[in-house]
């Protein structure tokens, strides 16, 4: 499970290239530059056939649109999977993350996702059908997992991804350099990078509107903002002195933990929760023992096999030090699935919910 916790240590806000990085992004990120030079040669070389590929991909899609409502065509969903939404607004132009816009006169039918993310928002309003690949980290939905995939979070498969031959390709702020490497060979590429609730709606819609899905979306969206309204106002009336210290365990050795611009202290905060790192300047702060016994949180979030050499939340209280911590002395120390809570998508609601239901536990029954 640990591989498949794909976007934990990401950064805050939009615009993935500018923003601060996290130790273990780094780390990743250097490993991934290094195999992208490994793969330059082959790279070159499909820079001589992927004008023939694209030429070839176009002319079947052209071929398939002829007939308007039949088959693969036009407006139908035949093969496709594209069904019509009464919300769909085609042609549009769009602006993705980077600020760069993007045309569509149909929506796409056949999408690559690179991002756990954008393939749970991809599934959950509808454009399953449309998607043709994703990567290997995407482990949600269920049917999400009979897609190809085109290699990790990080790094993409450049190869793979073309070989699918996709009308769209959405990326994560994070993957700025393969964006741009995929569009220098032709592909059309959307970059989302949420690292709020209002973002993570605003990209859910984005995406709604690109393929054709506007209307389910709606209701997604809808669903999401009553969610999270329902939380935020419930702990609204608790007085900052009642709110419990926490403290998220990212990573065990070193000890790791979320800044006040991650999504998961984001997450904390809007939950009813105090982040004993709120002041940390960066996102994914290291932290030592001495601090965080000075700080002593009340409550200890463990993300579960993020780290596979981080104790269990019940052998917590053995490990040097730890004792002392209200949160071990009072059995408040719990396991969490870093999917569900590092991902800026749909299930951002059970994030909350489930961070609100541990602070507080006499609220939300």
């Amino acid at each position: 499970m640990a591989g498949a916790t794909g976007e934990t240590g990401r950064t805050g806000g939009t615009g993935g290239a500018s923003r601060r990085r996290a130790a273990p992004v780094v780390a990743v990120r250097a490993v991934a530059l290094r195999a992208m030079a490994v793969r330059a040669a082959a790279v070159l070389v499909m820079l001589a056939v992927v004008a023939v590929v694209t030429l070839g991909a176009a002319g079947c899609r052209a071929a398939g649109q002829g007939g308007g409502t039949a088959g693969t065509g036009g407006g139908g969903a035949g093969e496709s999977g594209v069904a019509a939404d009464t919300g769909a607004e085609f042609p549009l132009t769009v602006t993705d993350a980077r600020g760069k816009e993007l045309a569509f006169d149909v929506a796409p039918r056949a999408i690559v996702s690179l991002a756990p993310s954008v393939t749970e928002i991809l599934f959950v309003i509808g454009a399953g059908p449309q998607v043709v690949g994703i990567d290997d980290w995407s482990n949600y939905p269920p049917e999400a997992q009979g897609k190809a995939r085109v290699g990790s979070y990080w790094p993409p498969t450049v190869e793979k991804v073309v070989e699918l031959q996709p009308d769209l390709v959405v990326a994560a702020g994070e993957q700025l350099d393969w964006a741009g490497m995929l569009e220098g060979l032709g592909l059309k590429v959307l970059v989302v990078d949420p690292q709020t609730v209002d973002e993570v709606e605003a990209a859910i819609t984005l995406l709604g509107r690109v393929t054709g899905r506007a209307y389910d979306t709606a209701r997604v969206v809808t669903d999401i903002r009553l969610r999270v309204s329902a939380v935020t106002s419930r702990v609204a009336a608790v007085p900052e002195s009642a709110r419990p210290r926490v403290f998220y365990m990212l990573y065990w050795d070193p000890l790791m933990t979320v800044g006040p611009n991650s999504l998961i202290g984001r997450l904390i905060e809007a939950a009813g929760g105090r982040n004993i790192a709120a002041d940390a300047a960066s996102d994914y702060p290291e932290y030592s023992l001495e601090a965080l016994i000075a700080r002593d949180p009340q409550v200890i979030v463990i993300a579960a096999g993020h780290d596979p050499g981080a104790p269990a939340a019940a052998d917590l209280k053995g490990r040097p030090g730890f004792a002392l911590l209200s949160a071990v002395r009072e059995g408040r120390v719990y396991a969490v699935d870093p999917d569900v809570m590092s991902r800026p998508g749909p299930r951002i609601a059970d994030a909350l919910e489930q961070l609100a239901r541990l602070f507080y536990p006499e609220l939300f029954q």
